[in-house]
């Protein structure tokens, strides 16, 4: 049950929103990210020793690992009487000081492009190289040397003919090309592929097309 203490500090948080917003609502809800101490409480000194270590030893071309850097700067504050911050503290500094620019020291700019924000390409995008329209990347698709057969899709051969033969290589009735195909659902699809244009007898069971119906090239003892 609310206590008169509670209500009244609940109406005075609901007044104050709705005094400020407009919207009271907005003053019951639970503060939790204003809970605690949100003081630093760690040296201006051992801070700076810190800031100092990283910009040193980690943001640069030959960087040491961040164990490394952290043992070093234990035994430069060791030299000069400055508390050290604990490990996890340093890692979760050295993850806010590993900017773009820092992992572009340590491993490259391309390594970099990865952590560098995302532009929609437009008339307002940054300059990037040479071009203003350089950021865009185009993905190359892999080229189909050669012609190309006529004779692809669907064909009328049912998967369970295919299963019960154990036999998933299927002769183009064009070209002569033989493919091994596997079903996908309840058809059969013959891909596109380049022309066969060699002579060459085909030799070991498939499956041909005879007329209008798909029959293997030879029986099965």
């Amino acid at each position: 049950m609310m206590t008169a203490e509670e209500f009244h500090s609940w109406w005075n948080a609901y007044q104050a929103a709705e005094a400020e917003s407009g919207s009271g609502y907005l003053g019951l809800l639970d503060r939790v990210a204003a809970r605690g101490n949100r003081t630093p409480g760690i040296p201006d000194a051992s801070m700076q020793l810190l800031e100092a270590q990283l910009q040193t030893h980690y943001a640069a071309p030959q960087a040491k690992s961040a164990a490394a850097v952290y043992r070093l700067y234990r035994q430069a504050c060791e030299r000069q009487g400055i508390p050290p911050v604990s490990e996890r503290t340093f890692y979760r500094v050295r993850a806010r000081f590993t900017t773009t620019e820092v992992i572009a020291r340590r491993q490259g700019r391309r390594a970099a492009y990865a952590s560098q924000p995302f532009f929609w390409l437009d008339q307002t995008t940054p300059r990037h190289g040479e071009r203003p329209f350089a950021l865009a990347m185009v993905r190359a698709l892999p080229s189909r040397k050669g012609a190309g057969c006529s004779f692809t899709g669907k064909i009328e051969l049912l998967p369970r003919q295919m299963e019960a033969a154990s036999v998933f290589h299927i002769e183009c009735p064009q070209c002569l090309a033989v493919r091994e195909v596997h079903p996908k659902g309840d058809r059969v699809t013959f891909s596109w592929h380049v022309k066969r244009v060699t002579n060459t007898p085909n030799h070991g069971m498939r499956w041909v097309r005879r007329g209008g119906a798909w029959e293997l090239s030879e029986k099965k003892a």
